[in-house]
């Protein structure tokens, strides 16, 4: 993180970051972090947090663009993840972690967001983490075919996929600027899904 959103000082300024999540573990560690260097933060979840500014869904469009203003860096861990194949509907999985992340992605470059980091999951490449047999464990890079198991990993990938097919150039999705993370698995809120929020609205 210190090479992406570096601490305000010298030549550094202050910068305008949207953390969806914000209530759940790594969002609230996230805002955490990035307050403690002194940037403006703007949490969203669907549940009030102390590190929650914005009450809202990532699935209303209408919410997401207006958490998008002057902001210049996404941080996006906000998911179902794989604890809710127990409680909800494949829809939700769909809903949540496709549509949600396209709302984002499509806000962010129509706002001028200069980079966004999506959390994806190891649950991604599924039964690709299985050891070969005679390998002391499976060595797992960008090369390697994702084979997810479940309709967590499967949605998770599709994202990945997503934010390569988004247009314009106010967001760097590739390279230094744009990242798509594996390694850190998204803990969120038990429950991150909010279909009768119509809305967003500030908590301060």
């Amino acid at each position: 993180m210190p090479d992406l959103i570096p601490t305000v000082q010298g030549n550094h300024a202050s910068m305008k970051i949207l953390v969806t999540g914000s209530a759940g573990h790594l969002g609230e560690a996230l805002a955490r972090t990035l307050l403690n260097l002194q940037h403006e933060v703007v949490g969203l979840d669907i549940l009030e947090s102390p590190f929650t500014t914005r009450v809202g869904s990532i699935l209303h469009r209408s919410c997401v663009r207006r958490c998008m203003s002057g902001v210049q860096v996404v941080f996006h861990p906000a998911t179902l993840h794989k604890p809710h194949l127990a409680t909800h509907h494949r829809q939700d999985f769909v809903d949540t972690n496709i549509s949600g992340t396209l709302n984002l992605l499509e806000e962010a470059v129509e706002a001028g967001v200069e980079s966004f980091v999506y959390t994806s999951t190891t649950s991604v490449s599924g039964d690709a983490l299985l050891r070969p047999a005679g390998a002391p464990a499976a060595w797992i890079t960008e090369d390697v075919t994702p084979l997810p198991k479940n309709i967590y990993g499967a949605t998770k990938a599709a994202a990945e996929d997503i934010r390569l097919h988004i247009p314009g150039r106010a967001l760097a999705l590739n390279g230094e600027a744009g990242n798509c993370c594996r390694a850190l698995n998204a803990c969120m809120s038990t429950s991150v899904l909010e279909t009768n929020l119509g809305g967003c609205h500030d908590t301060t």
